[in-house]
Protein backbone atom coordinates (compact mmCIF):
# COMPACT_ATOMS: atom_id res chain seq x y z
CA UNK A 1 0.00 0.00 0.00
CA UNK A 2 1.34 3.51 -0.11
CA UNK A 3 2.22 3.83 3.60
CA UNK A 4 4.42 0.40 3.24
CA UNK A 5 6.11 1.80 -0.29
CA UNK A 6 7.02 5.26 0.42
CA UNK A 7 8.24 4.21 4.54
CA UNK A 8 10.48 1.08 3.53
CA UNK A 9 14.03 1.96 3.07
CA UNK A 10 14.98 1.93 -0.64
CA UNK A 11 18.50 3.31 -1.85
CA UNK A 12 17.80 5.43 -4.94
CA UNK A 13 14.03 5.69 -3.96
CA UNK A 14 13.73 2.71 -6.49
CA UNK A 15 9.98 1.60 -5.68
CA UNK A 16 10.51 -1.49 -8.53
CA UNK A 17 13.24 -2.83 -5.43
CA UNK A 18 10.67 -3.67 -2.93
CA UNK A 19 10.87 -6.80 -5.57
CA UNK A 20 14.12 -7.96 -3.84
CA UNK A 21 11.84 -8.32 -0.78
CA UNK A 22 10.56 -11.72 -1.74
CA UNK A 23 12.25 -14.83 -2.36
CA UNK A 24 13.87 -16.16 -5.41
CA UNK A 25 14.22 -12.57 -6.61
CA UNK A 26 17.82 -10.68 -7.02
CA UNK A 27 19.28 -8.28 -8.85
CA UNK A 28 20.38 -9.23 -12.59
CA UNK A 29 24.63 -7.90 -13.18
CA UNK A 30 22.96 -6.68 -15.96
CA UNK A 31 21.62 -3.74 -14.26
CA UNK A 32 23.83 0.06 -14.61
CA UNK A 33 24.02 0.95 -11.76
CA UNK A 34 24.02 4.73 -10.77
CA UNK A 35 23.37 6.82 -8.14
CA UNK A 36 19.61 6.56 -9.05
CA UNK A 37 19.55 3.57 -11.15
CA UNK A 38 15.50 2.66 -11.68
CA UNK A 39 16.48 -0.20 -14.01
CA UNK A 40 14.44 -2.85 -12.60
CA UNK A 41 16.34 -5.83 -13.90
CA UNK A 42 15.82 -8.62 -11.81
CA UNK A 43 16.39 -12.70 -11.76
CA UNK A 44 13.21 -14.25 -10.81
CA UNK A 45 13.71 -17.97 -9.31
CA UNK A 46 16.72 -18.57 -11.64
CA UNK A 47 15.40 -16.83 -14.96
CA UNK A 48 16.58 -14.16 -17.14
CA UNK A 49 15.30 -10.74 -15.97
CA UNK A 50 14.12 -10.12 -19.75
CA UNK A 51 11.13 -12.79 -18.89
CA UNK A 52 9.87 -10.67 -16.52
CA UNK A 53 6.67 -8.18 -17.37
CA UNK A 54 5.63 -4.87 -15.60
CA UNK A 55 2.49 -3.25 -15.93
CA UNK A 56 1.50 -0.37 -14.87
CA UNK A 57 -2.12 1.16 -14.26
CA UNK A 58 -3.14 -2.36 -16.59
CA UNK A 59 -1.20 -1.05 -19.48
CA UNK A 60 2.37 -3.10 -20.70
CA UNK A 61 5.40 -0.68 -18.99
CA UNK A 62 7.77 -3.16 -20.73
CA UNK A 63 11.15 -1.38 -21.96
CA UNK A 64 12.37 -3.05 -25.17
CA UNK A 65 15.35 -0.82 -25.58
CA UNK A 66 18.83 -1.54 -26.42
CA UNK A 67 17.88 -4.37 -28.40
CA UNK A 68 16.88 -6.33 -25.46
CA UNK A 69 19.82 -6.72 -23.57
CA UNK A 70 17.98 -7.01 -20.73
CA UNK A 71 20.04 -3.59 -19.14
CA UNK A 72 16.37 -1.75 -18.00
CA UNK A 73 13.26 -3.68 -18.18
CA UNK A 74 10.93 -0.96 -16.98
CA UNK A 75 9.67 1.77 -19.11
CA UNK A 76 7.74 4.60 -16.97
CA UNK A 77 9.60 4.70 -13.38
CA UNK A 78 7.33 6.29 -11.49
CA UNK A 79 8.63 7.86 -7.79
CA UNK A 80 7.32 5.85 -4.81
CA UNK A 81 5.02 9.14 -3.64
CA UNK A 82 3.54 8.15 -6.96
CA UNK A 83 2.22 4.60 -6.58
CA UNK A 84 -0.90 3.47 -4.56
CA UNK A 85 0.11 -0.30 -4.39
CA UNK A 86 2.60 -2.54 -5.88
CA UNK A 87 2.39 -5.80 -6.21
CA UNK A 88 4.87 -8.65 -7.04
CA UNK A 89 3.94 -12.14 -8.57
CA UNK A 90 5.95 -15.48 -9.58
CA UNK A 91 5.54 -18.76 -9.83
CA UNK A 92 2.07 -19.68 -10.75
CA UNK A 93 -0.06 -16.61 -11.78
CA UNK A 94 -4.11 -16.15 -12.56
CA UNK A 95 -5.00 -16.53 -16.68
CA UNK A 96 -5.04 -12.46 -16.97
CA UNK A 97 -0.81 -12.80 -15.71
CA UNK A 98 -0.10 -15.07 -18.03
CA UNK A 99 2.66 -13.71 -20.21
CA UNK A 100 5.42 -13.95 -18.70
CA UNK A 101 8.15 -16.38 -17.45
CA UNK A 102 9.52 -14.85 -14.10
CA UNK A 103 8.22 -11.96 -12.08
CA UNK A 104 5.39 -9.79 -12.67
CA UNK A 105 5.35 -6.71 -11.15
CA UNK A 106 1.25 -4.79 -11.27
CA UNK A 107 1.65 -1.14 -10.22
CA UNK A 108 -1.11 1.59 -9.86
CA UNK A 109 -0.93 5.12 -9.55
CA UNK A 110 -1.92 7.66 -7.39
CA UNK A 111 -5.53 9.29 -7.97
CA UNK A 112 -6.53 12.41 -6.89
CA UNK A 113 -10.01 12.54 -4.72
CA UNK A 114 -12.48 15.08 -3.50
CA UNK A 115 -10.34 16.35 -1.46
CA UNK A 116 -6.70 18.25 -1.76
CA UNK A 117 -4.04 16.40 -0.33
CA UNK A 118 -0.58 16.95 -1.06
CA UNK A 119 3.01 15.96 0.29
CA UNK A 120 6.93 17.56 -0.20
CA UNK A 121 10.26 15.66 0.57
CA UNK A 122 13.57 16.05 0.78
CA UNK A 123 16.31 13.09 1.09
CA UNK A 124 19.22 14.72 2.03
CA UNK A 125 23.15 13.64 2.57
CA UNK A 126 25.61 16.10 3.07
CA UNK A 127 29.34 16.44 3.42
CA UNK A 128 29.13 18.07 6.97
CA UNK A 129 26.70 15.11 7.87
CA UNK A 130 29.38 12.52 7.15
CA UNK A 131 31.68 10.28 8.91
CA UNK A 132 35.43 10.09 7.52
CA UNK A 133 36.10 7.58 5.11
CA UNK A 134 38.75 4.80 4.60
CA UNK A 135 41.10 7.27 3.67
CA UNK A 136 41.70 9.66 6.36
CA UNK A 137 41.57 13.81 5.04
CA UNK A 138 45.10 15.02 4.80
CA UNK A 139 44.33 18.74 4.85
CA UNK A 140 41.74 17.80 7.49
CA UNK A 141 38.92 18.19 4.77
CA UNK A 142 36.21 15.31 4.09
CA UNK A 143 35.75 14.37 0.71
CA UNK A 144 32.50 16.39 -0.67
CA UNK A 145 28.98 14.54 -0.81
CA UNK A 146 26.38 16.79 -0.90
CA UNK A 147 23.26 15.12 -2.17
CA UNK A 148 19.36 15.83 -2.40
CA UNK A 149 16.54 13.71 -3.79
CA UNK A 150 13.71 15.99 -3.70
CA UNK A 151 9.89 16.32 -4.98
CA UNK A 152 6.05 17.28 -4.12
CA UNK A 153 2.83 15.42 -5.16
CA UNK A 154 -0.41 17.15 -5.32
CA UNK A 155 -3.85 15.62 -5.70
CA UNK A 156 -7.91 16.49 -5.64
CA UNK A 157 -10.89 17.80 -7.71
CA UNK A 158 -10.72 19.85 -10.72
CA UNK A 159 -11.72 23.32 -9.89
CA UNK A 160 -15.11 25.01 -11.74
CA UNK A 161 -16.10 21.52 -12.80
CA UNK A 162 -19.77 20.85 -12.64
CA UNK A 163 -18.75 17.01 -11.94
CA UNK A 164 -16.39 18.34 -9.10
CA UNK A 165 -17.28 14.56 -7.49
CA UNK A 166 -16.15 12.96 -10.82
CA UNK A 167 -12.74 14.86 -11.98
CA UNK A 168 -9.50 14.67 -10.17
CA UNK A 169 -5.95 15.51 -11.25
CA UNK A 170 -3.01 14.06 -9.29
CA UNK A 171 0.45 14.78 -10.58
CA UNK A 172 4.24 14.47 -9.23
CA UNK A 173 7.68 15.82 -9.43
CA UNK A 174 11.04 14.18 -8.26
CA UNK A 175 14.49 16.02 -8.57
CA UNK A 176 17.54 14.77 -7.88
CA UNK A 177 21.04 17.32 -7.67
CA UNK A 178 24.63 15.58 -6.53
CA UNK A 179 28.05 17.02 -6.07
CA UNK A 180 30.80 14.67 -5.51
CA UNK A 181 34.69 14.94 -4.89
CA UNK A 182 36.05 11.81 -3.61
CA UNK A 183 39.78 11.70 -2.86
CA UNK A 184 41.34 8.72 -4.86
CA UNK A 185 44.94 7.93 -4.46
CA UNK A 186 47.21 6.69 -8.06
CA UNK A 187 50.87 5.36 -8.39
CA UNK A 188 53.05 7.95 -10.26
CA UNK A 189 56.22 6.68 -11.59
CA UNK A 190 59.35 7.87 -9.60
CA UNK A 191 61.95 10.49 -11.16
CA UNK A 192 64.38 7.65 -12.27
CA UNK A 193 61.86 5.46 -14.04
CA UNK A 194 60.26 8.99 -15.45
CA UNK A 195 63.99 9.20 -17.12
CA UNK A 196 63.88 5.30 -18.07
CA UNK A 197 66.59 4.88 -15.28
CA UNK A 198 66.65 0.81 -13.78
CA UNK A 199 67.36 1.30 -10.10
CA UNK A 200 66.92 -1.12 -7.04
CA UNK A 201 65.40 -0.38 -3.87
CA UNK A 202 67.79 1.96 -2.16
CA UNK A 203 67.71 3.94 -5.60
CA UNK A 204 71.20 2.37 -6.85
CA UNK A 205 71.64 2.38 -10.56
CA UNK A 206 71.22 -1.47 -11.96
CA UNK A 207 73.57 -2.09 -14.52
CA UNK A 208 71.88 -3.52 -17.88
CA UNK A 209 73.65 -5.90 -20.46
CA UNK A 210 72.19 -5.97 -24.02
CA UNK A 211 71.92 -9.60 -24.67
CA UNK A 212 72.93 -9.11 -28.75
CA UNK A 213 75.63 -6.73 -28.50
CA UNK A 214 77.06 -7.70 -24.85
CA UNK A 215 77.29 -3.69 -24.17
CA UNK A 216 76.66 -2.86 -20.50
CA UNK A 217 75.40 0.26 -19.60
CA UNK A 218 76.60 1.08 -16.21
CA UNK A 219 73.89 4.11 -15.40
CA UNK A 220 71.27 1.44 -16.09
CA UNK A 221 69.84 3.71 -19.11
CA UNK A 222 69.46 1.90 -22.43
CA UNK A 223 70.78 4.86 -25.12
CA UNK A 224 68.13 5.11 -27.79
CA UNK A 225 70.93 4.53 -30.38
CA UNK A 226 70.75 0.89 -28.85
CA UNK A 227 67.33 0.72 -29.54
CA UNK A 228 67.71 1.63 -32.89
CA UNK A 229 70.50 -0.49 -34.16
CA UNK A 230 68.30 -3.29 -33.10
CA UNK A 231 66.22 -2.79 -35.91
CA UNK A 232 67.50 -3.58 -39.40
CA UNK A 233 66.19 -2.32 -42.31
CA UNK A 234 64.52 -3.86 -45.22
CA UNK A 235 63.91 -6.70 -42.83
CA UNK A 236 60.12 -6.09 -42.36
CA UNK A 237 57.12 -5.08 -44.50
CA UNK A 238 54.72 -3.25 -42.85
CA UNK A 239 51.10 -5.09 -42.41
CA UNK A 240 47.79 -3.20 -42.70
CA UNK A 241 44.47 -5.14 -41.38
CA UNK A 242 41.19 -4.29 -40.65
CA UNK A 243 38.61 -5.71 -38.89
Amino acid sequence: NPTEVVNLPLNGRDAADLSLLVPGVNKSFLEIEGATSREAAYNVNGLRNQVNSFLLDGLDNDSWSLNDLGFSNQESQLSPDALSEFRLTTGNQSAEFGQSAGGLVNEVSRRGTSTYHGAAWDYLRNTVLNANGPIPPTNGEKSTLIQNQFGADIGGPVLGSKLRERIFFFGDYEGFRRILRAAMQATVPTTSQAAGQFVDASGKAIPITNPYTKAVYANGIIPISALQATNLPGTATPQISSL
